[in-house]
């Protein structure tokens, strides 16, 4: 079977299966947007509303929005542009949406690391995903100290304090 015939047969095979339904075209309410320009519709229009609730402390679509914009501020001001790759060392937390939309505010491309990942395994990710500044959390500086000694390219923000504090939330 030749490869078109095979990709025809896996089409036929995935319209047959598609549950009923459920739209096989993608909606997008407000048209093919960067995801930053939701959040900043969802924070003029709700601001108010809870957008994240993480162990009972509530950020509302406003203070994301304001979180971000600090937090691309502040790559900023680190000398990070757009095209810079930030690697995100955190597990799912508030700070992790505040740093992902911050990232996609600069301009810059979000690479997530999977905090659970062990030495070898980050040497390995990174050295394939290079990042040009580096965001963690208190429970990975021994890794990243080592590693920041280990690969030249590496920048490491290791500071105890956030540079804004999040009400409510405390690690």
């Amino acid at each position: 079977m030749d490869r078109m015939a095979h990709l025809e047969k896996l089409e036929k095979l995935w319209a047959e299966s598609w549950p009923e339904g459920l739209a096989r075209e993608l909606d997008y309410p407000l048209g093919e947007t960067p995801m930053i320009g939701y959040l900043r519709k969802w924070a003029r229009e709700t601001p108010d509303k809870a957008c994240l609730i993480y162990y009972g402390a509530e950020i509302t679509f406003s203070q994301l929005d304001d979180y971000s914009d600090r937090f691309a501020a502040y790559l900023s001001g680190n000398g990070l542009e757009k095209g810079d790759r930030v690697a995100v060392f955190l597990p799912n937390c508030p700070q992790f949406l505040i740093a992902f939309y911050g990232i996609l505010k600069l301009g810059c491309i979000h690479v997530p690391v999977n905090p659970l990942f062990k030495e070898t395994e980050f040497i390995y990710e990174i050295q394939y995903d290079v990042a040009a500044d580096f965001r963690t959390g208190s429970s990975n500086f021994p890794l990243i100290s080592f590693l920041s000694e280990s690969i030249f390219c590496l920048h490491s923000a290791r500071t105890k304090t956030p540079f804004f504090s999040l009400p409510g939330i405390k690690f």
